[in-house]
């Protein structure tokens, strides 16, 4: 494929890259989630037995995916999408009409605990 102009294609990925950069670093920080009803993870400390052990490198990922700019919409949009293929509104629960919910069948190789 052959973009008709490259360099605006470049200049327009580079102005999202750029864009959700400035969005993380200014946009404010919470520590809950009211969607999700969840404590969000906290910035990570720095130490050399995070580094070597590998856990620094998680919690990183962890603060990154929690406090990724516009997350509750992509949230919301996930819940509509999984809802859609029929997923249900959580993972063992499927709703119904009128608003009913029902557990989900349970496969040979899951078990009720």
């Amino acid at each position: 494929m052959q973009f008709r102009h490259p360099r605006a294609v470049a200049l327009l990925f580079a102005g999202v890259l750029i864009g959700t950069q400035a969005a993380f670093w200014l946009l404010p920080r919470r520590s809950f989630s009211q969607n999700e009803k969840r404590v969000l993870a906290q910035k990570p400390v720095i130490s050399a037995e995070g580094i070597a052990d590998g856990s620094l490198f998680q919690d990183v990922e962890q603060y990154l995916s929690d406090h990724f700019p516009g997350r509750d919409g992509w949230v919301g949009a996930n819940a509509y999408l999984e809802q859609a293929e029929g997923r249900g509104a959580a993972g063992s629960i499927i709703s119904g009409a009128d608003g009913w919910l029902f557990p989900a069948p349970l496969s040979d190789d899951r078990q009720i605990l």
